[in-house]
């Protein structure tokens, strides 16, 4: 019914499931309704989904308060009506700072329950906002420990860029510029997948490639670097390409199509500080590689963007 064509259809949908108290009606709804509905069913839905606002589900509150954001001042008037018929002062508070935040305005009364005074909360009540407080805590523990078991892994992230591709692109044409990189890709994407790289993402001539085995990254590494010294000595000099390759390792949140954290932060960080030809590697990588089959040696320690402490690197021979 959420779905019809008609506007009094759809109205009467939400006036009905009003009366219903279960929580899955809160994600149809919100599921269904877009920004541009008509102003009265938004108006409705708004109201409906505000009792949940409150429930001991922390991903249910959550929801609801991106889709109350999404919405903008259109929730001002339903939640104003709303936050007048509710007795706790807390829960008022709440919905008043919700509305403020999309930039609406609120009769400072409605702070207080109808017809009454500013109260002194009671011990009881203290002990009943701490209680939810501790346990939506908990319910963020446990989505914190979920994230870890489900999309954490231990994997090594790799960069690669172009040294002096800015340059290059900036005087060349656009059908040099594109020649480049198909060669630059030609060369590179066979040895990732040789290596069983995943390519999560390509930006002109970079590359961010995640490896779950750690020693197969360190041999792509090489292995690009040599078929580039192969290829550059067969083409003239304004044809050859300089690779720079960064290798960090260690714990990223991983999504269908991305990887996230601090391992990717300094992994992005450390390939800047490589120069063309070389392979950069972090500490946390010369951990988990076996270093019995690589030649590796010390390359100083850099002050690096947004990295806390000072990061030591590894310049790998090929």
């Amino acid at each position: 019914g959420l779905t019809s064509p008609s506007k009094a259809y759809r109205l009467c949908c939400i006036i009905a499931l009003d009366s219903i108290d279960d929580r899955r009606i809160a994600f149809s709804i919100m599921q269904t309704l877009l920004p541009d509905e008509e102003s009265d069913v938004i108006k409705h839905a708004v109201k409906t989904l505000a009792r949940y606002f409150f429930h001991d589900d922390f991903r249910l509150k959550g929801a609801i308060t991106d889709f109350f954001l999404s919405l903008g001042k259109m929730i001002t008037e339903p939640l104003s009506e709303y936050i007048d018929e509710l007795e706790n002062e807390i829960d008022r508070k709440s919905l008043v700072d919700m509305i403020e935040s999309v930039g609406g305005t609120v009769n400072p009364e409605l702070l207080r329950a109808k017809g009454e005074a500013r109260v002194v909360l009671s011990d009881n009540h203290l002990d009943e906002v701490l209680e939810k407080r501790r346990q939506a805590l908990e319910e963020l523990e446990k989505y914190d420990e979920l994230i870890k078991t489900t999309h954490t892994l231990d994997l090594s992230v790799m960069f690669t860029d172009v040294k002096g591709y800015t340059a290059f692109s900036a005087k060349a044409s656009l059908s040099e510029v594109m020649s480049m990189l198909k060669q630059h890709d030609e060369i590179l994407k066979p040895v990732f997948e040789k290596h069983s790289g995943e390519v999560l993402k390509k930006i002109g001539d970079a590359f961010l490639v995640v490896f779950e085995n750690h020693n197969n990254a360190i041999l792509a590494a090489i292995e690009i670097q040599r078929k580039l010294n192969a290829f550059n000595a067969s083409v003239p000099e304004d044809r050859k390409l300089a690779i720079r390759i960064a290798v960090n390792s260690g714990s990223v949140i991983r999504t269908e199509n991305d990887v996230l954290g601090d391992t990717v932060n300094l992994a992005s960080r450390l390939e800047g500080v490589g120069d063309a030809f070389e392979i950069l590697i972090s500490e946390f990588t010369l951990q988990r590689i076996n270093r019995q089959i690589f030649e590796i040696e010390a390359h100083g320690e850099h002050v690096l963007k947004g990295i806390d402490k000072p990061v030591k690197s590894y310049k790998v021979k090929w």
